[in-house]
């Protein structure tokens, strides 16, 4: 004779279908919290990473170091003379948004683009020529660095990854009145326009890097690039500290953007500040305007 299960053995069993259902809820949400928030950095020799016992140092390298959790992972893919067009033709762009996976890119180019040729190694001479060379500052290379840029946007975008364009930093070269010599402005201005016009963020490290240096003046900028073993002071790539000091402006820019890079651990605007008042200097960092795109 067939019976009806009791009140009690339906209640037991359905409180176990619920802590099953509780358990396998909690272990998903357990495995989607743990999934970390993949960054991938591209960019030249200012940006790249390099052995702890060189003098020269990126921002990419350090900017990690300003990030205190652990759902974050930087990769840094930086390649040292490069253009933002050989990043591509040699494979460096492919490969590593196949690696990496990224739900961010950031990106930054320019040094290499502004010799005229866009070839790898090719940079200008220190000092800089004065006058630049007309080809140096030739709309098509302008052109073409708006369309890499383009590229990286779409592509970034492609595999589901927000692109952050960076304006490249100057170099510490000065003119006769001490103050920087605006040499990478032009392809500041172009990351700037195309990221106006694809409505992504950016951080406009080349405005930062020339009122820090003409603040801190000829001799105060001194730390932000190293000296070779020759006795040479490098002034186009960053000294450990100098690497430090950017990378604190970019994550401090970070903070203001919407999104996973909105990590505790920042080292903010109101530190970097801090920082700069200490050297007594007459540098004020203040936050960033509206996002470019104007939404």
């Amino acid at each position: 004779m067939h019976t009806q299960p009791s009140p009690r053995g339906r209640c037991a069993r359905t409180a176990t279908l619920l802590q099953a259902l509780l358990v396998l809820c909690a272990s998903h949400a357990l495995a989607y919290a743990a999934e970390p928030v993949n960054v991938l950095i591209i960019g030249d020799s200012t940006v790249h990473t390099y052995p702890l016992d060189n003098p020269l140092a990126g921002w990419g390298q350090v900017l990690p170091d300003y990030y205190t959790t652990q759902d974050i992972v930087f990769s840094n893919w930086a390649a040292p003379g490069r253009s933002s067009k050989t990043y591509i033709t040699e494979g460096l762009w492919a490969n590593g948004l196949n690696s990496t996976n990224p739900d961010y890119v950031l990106i930054q180019f320019g040094h290499n683009d502004n010799t005229g040729h866009n070839l790898p190694g090719e940079t200008w001479p220190d000092p800089v020529p004065t006058p630049l060379p007309a080809e140096g500052l030739g709309s098509q290379d302008i052109d073409w660095f708006r369309n890499n840029m383009r590229t990286y946007i779409t592509e970034a975008r492609a595999v589901g990854a927000i692109p952050v364009l960076i304006t490249p930093m100057e170099r510490r070269l000065f003119d006769a009145s001490d103050q920087v010599r605006p040499l990478n402005l032009p392809w500041a201005q172009a990351a700037i326009a195309v990221a106006q016009e694809e409505h992504v963020q950016l951080i406009d490290l080349n405005t930062f890097s020339v009122d820090l240096i003409n603040g801190l003046g000829v001799e105060g900028s001194s730390y932000l690039h190293p000296y070779l073993e020759s006795g040479v002071q490098d002034n186009v790539h960053t000294s450990h500290q100098g690497a430090e000091t950017y990378a604190q402006f970019i994550a401090s820019q970070l903070t203001f953007m919407s999104g996973d890079l909105n990590a505790d651990g920042f080292v903010g605007i109101d530190d970097l500040n801090l920082v700069l008042a200490n050297w007594n200097q007459d540098v004020s960092i203040t936050a960033p305007s509206a996002d470019p795109s104007g939404d």
